[in-house]
């Protein structure tokens, strides 16, 4: 099951406790890699925090250190909603105006990033993906259930040039949409070492924390009570290293290491990233990158948006359970065969390893602070671990083994195999061609 030349001690060696620190190693070296940024959003209503991180990320190139160019920023969205999407566009361009009118009179010269809208539920872009994929009857993977990896996945496919570099010249950097402190440093941080080393993976690490009427409560609830958890139960057993923030969406690949893995559509594509890329389990052995390849970047505190504001609890909790839930589900989807032999198919060991870690994680994550206004840690465990524990038994059971790859997206490698390169390569041009350019407003 684990690779007989895996050390979770490598993994964990690979760690940088600050931007600073990366600018310190990297910062003097020569970018070799075009950088593409996408930021994958579904139904944003608040648009000022995605204007923010929008040109947070036009500002990279006007940075004077580290020097790094971005070729493009592009703001990927699954909204139905044409009033939303107006506003998506209008955010953009205010965006772009705000940095070209900003920029600092010695950098009049410096070009800023070409800013793109694709909208992954335009009626265009359903069109183009359902006549190739239906020609070659594989129909199946546009009936995903609908989340944020299967933004991912498509806005990957349309970043780029598209000229003969290759893949392992291009890297993408993810940045989530819901950050009210993020900075173009954060994002620098996480981009430097990919653009100009051979540095594949490079994750983000931070302390998370929301505001809710004006009162500061503790973020991350969900890698402190599943999250952490599960990698630290793995980590027992070899499987992978004690990752200190694992689910996030601040992540950086190389785009040739991108184009080998699996995406999980909903919630949760961090996990199912994570196992294909860094963990011991013998069948990642073609995805799984050397540890000096990889590299986990604390990059200090971070405020993000309550989602959830103004709720009443029980609507709290439900959400917080079901992200639990298809964590658990995308888990189990890749090596719940190995786990069931890991445990010796009993549900009951593997629910109460988890709840020993569970304990520990999320008590220590709780003496930071508040958790939040209308619920206890607690009730808040009781909850996700609800959750995880039935998806948990019904895999165990048998009820499930096979349903859950279903939320799986093909590798891009594999998706061209099975289309064939010229079919492939066309519809890739066809949604590039949807990927709209935004202009300075008149």
């Amino acid at each position: 099951m684990i690779n007989s030349k895996y050390n979770v001690k490598d993994w964990e060696k690979r760690y940088l406790q600050s931007p600073e620190e990366v600018f310190e190693v990297y910062g003097d070296r020569e970018q070799t890699r075009s950088l593409s940024i996408i930021i994958p959003t579904i139904n944003r209503k608040e648009q000022g925090t995605l204007q923010r991180t929008v040109e947070k990320a036009l500002e990279i190139n006007l940075s004077d250190y580290p020097k790094i160019d971005a070729s493009e920023v592009i703001v990927s969205n699954q909204t139905k909603n044409k009033r939303t999407v107006s506003e998506y566009k209008s955010t953009l361009a205010l965006a772009y105006e705000a940095v070209n009118d900003d920029r600092p009179a010695d950098k009049e010269h410096v070009w800023i990033p070409k800013t793109y809208h694709f909208h992954l539920e335009g009626k265009r872009v359903q069109e183009i993906l359902n006549d190739y994929l239906n020609k070659k009857n594989l129909r199946k993977y546009l009936e995903v259930e609908h989340g944020k990896g299967e933004n991912m996945y498509w806005a990957s496919l349309v970043s780029g040039n598209g000229d003969n570099r290759g893949d392992d010249k291009e890297v993408i950097l993810f940045w989530d949409d819901d950050h009210r402190t993020v900075s173009t440093k954060h994002m620098q941080a996480l981009a430097l070492p990919a653009v100009t080393d051979d540095i594949l993976f490079v994750k983000a690490a931070f302390q998370r924390h929301h505001y809710e009427d004006g009162e500061r409560y503790q973020g991350g609830r969900v890698n402190a009570t599943v999250g952490r958890p599960k990698v630290k139960l793995l980590n027992r057993y070899g499987l992978m290293p004690d990752l200190r923030y694992p689910l996030t969406g601040e992540v950086c690949l190389n785009k040739e290491l991108l184009k080998k893995l699996n995406f999980a559509s909903r919630y949760g594509i961090e996990i199912l990233t994570l196992l294909q890329t860094v963990s011991g389990f013998e069948n990642f052995d073609k995805t799984r990158i050397k540890p000096e390849n990889f590299l986990e970047v604390h990059i200090g505190k971070d405020f993000d948006e309550a989602h959830r504001h103004g709720k009443r609890s029980e609507k709290i909790l439900d959400g917080l359970k079901s992200m639990g839930e298809q964590i658990t589900v995308n888990l189990f989807g890749a090596v719940g065969n190995e786990l069931t032999g890991l445990f010796g198919n009993d549900p009951e060991r593997f629910m109460k390893e988890l709840k020993e870690f569970n304990r520990e994680v999320s008590y220590r994550w709780a003496h930071r602070g508040k958790i939040a206004a209308n619920f206890e840690l607690d009730e808040l465990n009781s909850n996700m671990l609800g959750g995880v524990g039935n998806v948990v038994h019904d895999y165990f059971g048998g009820k499930n083994k096979f349903d859950y790859r279903k939320e799986f997206l093909p590798s891009m490698n594999t998706l061209e195999e099975e289309m064939g390169s010229g079919d492939f390569n066309d519809m890739m041009y066809a949604l590039k061609g949807e990927k709209k350019q935004i202009f300075l407003p008149l």
